[in-house]
């Protein structure tokens, strides 16, 4: 299949889902299909021969893209938690000042890195965060926004 026809069977998977989502499975078919696509009855035969084709292939389009994104994600684990201070390991690609999101809701920042662990400040208080509890990075850096409205309301000493 070449790149063009790769290219259109994504695009009728994405409007089906859409006409899926709007009317349910069981009352969807080829025709209205055909209408959200906007292509002629049988440009989408091309493709699919029922509206169960079309539903397998959305449905398995995204558990593909699901796996994808939860694959994606980078999980450590607490090894130990103390004075406002996690120390983890697993998340070796986390960058200094990076937000990360433990399991229970606290956010915390990096601010030391070493070969297998990191070290985090907790943002909230360390309660229900102990050793074992999962952690999640953001890829967000922790920042404060500047702009023109900022300008001129602030001093740096004296």
């Amino acid at each position: 299949m070449g790149e063009k026809s790769i290219q259109k069977k994504q695009y009728i998977l994405k409007k089906a889902r859409e006409v899926f989502v709007k009317r349910g499975y069981k009352d969807v078919t080829m025709k209205d299909i055909v209408e959200a696509c906007e292509i002629s009855r049988g440009g989408l035969y091309l493709y699919f021969e029922s509206t169960r084709d079309i539903f397998l292939a959305v449905l398995k389009k995204d558990i593909n893209d699901f796996e994808l994104r939860t694959n994606s994600e980078e999980i450590g684990t607490v090894i130990r938690v103390g004075d406002g201070i996690a120390t983890i390991h697993g998340l070796d690609h986390a960058m200094y000042g990076e937000i990360v999101v433990f399991e229970n809701g606290v956010k915390g920042m990096v601010q030391d890195i070493k070969r297998h662990q990191i070290g985090v400040i907790l943002f909230d208080s360390d309660t229900g965060v102990e050793q074992g509890t999962k952690v999640k990075r953001t890829h967000k850096k922790a920042g404060v926004p500047v702009g023109d409205g900022f300008s001129g309301n602030f001093s740096l000493g004296g």
